[in-house]
């Protein structure tokens, strides 16, 4: 839910601290590579082939455009191993939102 994304997170947001750092390192590392962030989450996303429907949000014309190209785009394999081992302590991470009995296990 927009937590590896090129923005800041609004206060809002659902997720907790530690989930915002650590998501906040791998953005920094993937721009010291010169990779989006959301770039390569929806590469990731489009590469694996267990997964048959991505949803994206997009609210711009030039938004759009971005997604078209990182879709188009190879996958970085040494910026995706770097920032999936950033990723690595908040890996399968789920906080709870919406109606509580969603939630329940």
């Amino acid at each position: 839910m927009g937590v590896l994304t090129n923005r800041t997170l609004p206060a809002w947001h659902p997720a907790p601290p530690h989930v915002r750092e650590v998501a906040r390192k791998a953005y920094e590392y993937a721009q010291v590579k010169g990779v989006e962030l959301s770039d390569l989450a929806l590469q990731f996303a489009l590469a694996n082939t267990e997964v048959d429907t991505i949803l994206t949000g997009i609210s711009s014309e030039q938004e759009l455009r971005r997604n078209l190209g990182a879709m188009a785009s190879s996958i970085d394999a040494e910026v995706l191993a770097g920032v999936r081992e950033i990723l690595e302590p908040i890996r399968d991470f789920v906080w709870e939102s919406g109606l509580e009995e969603n939630n329940e296990a």
